[in-house]
């Protein structure tokens, strides 16, 4: 089936940008190694960087031979069956289905895919809170640039998820989740972030309420 390679594709992509940065941090590490072994410090951060090239290597091969054994295949089977999904997939390129896609992430009105690093699938209608996150980069108190992250926050999630795009392209995806999931808050405030760190609990029920009364309306 083409839709088997679909998320098979994604996992293997990932893997293989773990081999090349793997192979790159143990680069560095080497070299460093070999180089200034004079200094302790710099001795521990290329080993520390020859380890983190291991260990990236090592998981990147893993998920380029073996697919089918990488967590989002085990999270696709427990939503509702890898083949259901990817026929789905196959089926949203012609009729509309996909709301946002682009290299990391991608939309559609029943799933959220991640595409980069470690591929996650979530149920479109779970996601409770997207807003824009800027992370400014300093050397030495000196700004040197600004990453930009779409983070997305799940019903059932401890966890945050952050998607590295390009500006353009999150405001770009919040307008689409704002026009075709109304209950979805947008935006980051204060309030809202102690708010469902401090009572995530009472911070879903006021989601599942407001979206219960959305679909009502």
């Amino acid at each position: 089936m083409k839709t088997e390679n679909v998320i098979t594709s994604l996992i293997r992509r990932a893997g293989r940008n773990k081999v090349i940065a793997g192979v790159i941090c143990f680069a560095i590490g080497a070299v460093g190694f070999n180089f200034l072994l004079s200094s302790y410090f710099m001795l521990f951060i290329f080993s520390v960087l020859l380890l983190v090239g291991v260990i990236n290597v090592v998981i990147g091969i893993i998920n380029l031979a073996l697919p089918h054994k990488h967590r989002a295949v085990r999270e696709a089977e427990k939503l509702d069956g890898i083949e259901n999904i990817e026929r789905y997939i196959e089926s949203s390129e012609y009729n509309g289905e996909i709301l946002f896609n682009a290299k990391d992430l991608l939309v559609s009105k029943r799933y959220i895919i991640g595409k980069e690093g470690g591929v996650r699938i979530f149920r479109t209608e779970d996601l409770m809170w997207a807003y824009h996150t800027r992370t400014t980069h300093r050397t030495n108190g000196i700004k040197t640039g600004t990453s930009h992250q779409l983070t997305l926050v799940f019903c059932g999630q401890k966890k945050r998820y952050q998607f590295v795009l390009m500006e353009d392209k999150i405001q770009e995806c919040l307008e689409l989740i704002g026009k075709s999931l109304p209950y979805v808050y947008l935006g980051y405030s204060d309030q809202l972030d102690n708010y469902a760190k401090t009572s995530k609990t009472e911070f879903e029920k006021e989601w599942r309420d407001r979206k219960d009364g959305m679909r009502i309306m």
